[in-house]
């Protein structure tokens, strides 16, 4: 198969796809849905790591090594996030957002010392730095709970969870196709 063969079939596939959908609206919303959490998410830890790399470059603490960790860290977060919270994937696959809550609730608690003694020094910081270290603090006390108000979501109701199962096998049905065609 050449690639404009390919590329037929791609659309072919995509068009299949958006018509199973269509013709299933429920599914389609709970796909968008997952879409729109997935976006939610994805913003949130950007906008964690922008709020990270503000305070470094207010502190003049940022370096090429600092800035490189966040920003691995956000790739790495955004990855993750693809491939647990993505809307071909069932809700099996969303479990992994319990764990990922679970993690940073430790974190959490593990660094309170450390979040108690910064809220000790915020009178004392110039007001940008202390404000950006306000919402950083919000932002980390409110991930591991967000992340757990999704998971239940994503996986306790079983019409979630049917709906998932359902796009999941429509996706990997015309997916073989795909990969069939290209053989």
């Amino acid at each position: 198969m050449d690639k404009a063969e390919f590329e037929k079939k791609r659309r072919e596939v995509l068009l299949r796809q958006e018509q199973f959908l269509r013709d299933n609206p429920t599914i389609g919303a709970w796909v968008k849905t997952k879409k729109i959490l997935f976006g939610f998410l994805a913003t949130y830890v950007m906008l964690h790591t922008a709020v990270s790399i503000g305070i470094m470059v207010w502190l003049k603490e940022l370096t090429v090594g600092s800035a490189g960790v966040e920003i691995i860290k956000l790739l790495f977060m955004l990855l993750w996030l693809k491939l647990f919270l993505n809307d071909r994937g069932g809700w099996r696959l969303n479990i992994m957002l319990y764990v990922s809550a679970a993690y940073n609730f430790i974190t959490l608690i593990e660094n309170k010392d450390l979040l108690l003694g910064v809220i000790k020094y915020l009178p004392f910081m110039p007001p940008v730095p202390a404000l950006l270290y306000i919402i950083l603090m919000i932002m980390e006390a409110l991930l591991p709970i967000l992340l757990l108000a999704i998971a239940i979501y994503l996986t306790v109701p079983g019409k979630h969870r049917e709906w998932s199962e359902q796009a999941e096998a429509m996706y990997k049905a015309t997916m073989q196709d795909l990969g069939n065609a290209a053989k």
